[in-house]
């Protein structure tokens, strides 16, 4: 009979450290939840107008169905992280996806700055493929803009400046595309469906360039096998190994 209590007082112990840690799991959770919501309305502040909203909310509702994760990033520009693609021979490839983001377009002549004052515009949006294992893989990114008489003056001056920044992202190339505010009003999922299979394309590039290329290790054997060579009458001997 005396073994009851000390069981009892046991079982208390247990589910009470349990139960604490649970409480603790609980708090860092909320904590994380709480931090993230507040990233996540930075960005959306970011947006010009609720068109930008519908599309971003459309993107990353796009991401949940397809079981991708995300994260809002706090930083001098912030965006959202999503660890898209997990590529063996060169490491991780995350989608950034920056809502007014700025692209320089020109350099400006300075008395004072030798390299100019650079000019920017600003993207509605910049989807952008990052090698996070691969320094000399370039990014890959599409622009994208959304125009529309509801949120937009539509004026010859803003035609004008919208004809002169597809130029400049032709002239770089970059590729981008652009929506009117009606398309975007009446699904903005089919939008959201065209940028996924761009990003696909541009994904299929980046994979094919990384396979093309020698990755690291390769460059650092060929280094070596070169080291074993010397040449000799315009030929290239190979030193005997001992």
């Amino acid at each position: 009979m005396d073994l009851l209590p000390d069981l009892t007082d046991k079982l208390d112990t247990i589910f009470g450290k349990q139960r604490d840690e649970l409480e603790r799991r609980f708090v860092r959770e909320r904590e994380i939840l709480t931090a993230q919501q507040a990233a996540l309305l930075e960005i959306f502040s970011w947006c010009e107008s609720p068109l930008e909203h519908y599309v971003l909310v459309a993107f990353l509702h796009r991401l949940t169905e397809r079981g991708n994760s995300y994260e809002a990033i706090e930083a001098t520009v912030p965006y959202i992280n999503c660890p898209h693609y997990d590529v063996p021979v060169t490491g991780p490839i995350n989608l950034r996806i920056y809502p007014q983001r700025a692209i320089e377009r020109a350099r400006k002549p300075s008395k004072h700055r030798p390299e100019g004052i650079p000019v920017y515009m600003r993207a509605d949006f910049l989807f952008e493929l990052v090698c996070l294992g691969d320094a000399e893989l370039r990014p890959k990114a599409i622009v994208v803009e959304i125009d529309g008489h509801e949120f937009h003056e539509r004026t010859q001056e803003q035609a004008r400046r919208d004809r002169s920044r597809d130029r400049f992202l032709t002239a770089s190339r970059t590729p981008f595309l652009r929506y009117t505010g009606r398309e975007i009003n009446a699904n903005p999922a089919n939008a959201v469906d065209e940028v996924w299979r761009f990003l696909k394309k541009l994904f299929g590039e980046m994979l094919k360039e990384s396979l093309t290329r020698p990755t690291p290790a390769a460059s650092r054997l060929r280094l070596l096998e070169t080291r074993k060579t010397r040449p000799v009458g315009g030929l290239a001997q190979t030193e005997s190994e001992e």
